[in-house]
């Protein structure tokens, strides 16, 4: 696992570029993704648009993650300037992450009725893009005051799974429906989601199926 970031001359193996929100969990969560015997680069998001387009340009990576962290995710300047250019590079948000692309695809971000540290709680999946499904109904770990919230406007996402709290449906995972875009609420890492490494192996599978995909496109052009 790499902390900062290195041109490759070949690309041997998936590489993962990594977005820091100052986040305790992140290097845990890289640690979980380079088990899966890719190669991980963590960088800040303190960085400009420029720079971040540059690092990507330089990397090529299979998928981008964007991780957890303290805050709104209107504070996420530089992951909110990213998704506004419509990147073709898959992306994958936990938590503040997740929150991000909902915000960046339309949806809004409410304060949940009671903030949950450290809770797990059963999540309900309703559609998956994995090719090695997941258990419809999982336990996991959540660690958020804040939500996404599907209003009555359309938005390019879809609802993945769903939790329970008192008499509402929250949202736990969404894809966009327009470009190669996937973000869960809870967090894949915890030892409270014990089928987070296979979630992390589907996501990567996935964004290696999605960047295959459009290279075909590019071809084929």
């Amino acid at each position: 696992m790499n902390h900062l970031p290195q041109q490759s001359n070949a690309k041997a193996r998936a590489r993962v570029l990594l977005l820091d929100h100052r986040d305790s969990f992140v290097f845990l969560l890289a640690d979980q993704i380079a088990r899966l015997g890719v190669d991980v680069d963590v960088v800040r998001a303190s960085m400009s648009l420029a720079e971040w387009q540059g690092c990507i340009a330089r990397m090529d990576p299979t998928l981008v993650v964007l991780s957890p962290g303290p805050g709104h995710a209107e504070q996420a300047v530089l992951a909110r300037a990213w998704l506004a250019t419509r990147p073709t590079t898959p992306v994958f948000g936990v938590c503040l992450g997740h929150q991000v692309i909902g915000l960046a695809a339309g949806d809004t971000i409410e304060r949940a009725d009671e903030p949950v540290h450290g809770e797990a709680c059963t999540v309900t999946w309703s559609q998956q893009p994995f090719a090695d499904p997941l258990p419809e109904e999982m336990p996991v770990a959540r660690y958020h005051s804040l939500l996404v919230v599907r209003g009555q406007r359309t938005t390019p996402l879809r609802t993945l799974a769903t939790t329970r709290s008192g008499d509402r449906e929250l949202v736990m995972a969404i894809e966009h429906t327009e470009l190669p875009q996937l973000g869960v609420q809870f967090h894949p890492e915890s030892v409270l989601t014990p089928h987070g490494q296979q979630l992390l192996r589907g996501v990567m599978t996935w964004a290696e199926q999605k960047q295959t995909s459009l290279q075909v496109k590019e071809t084929i052009r």
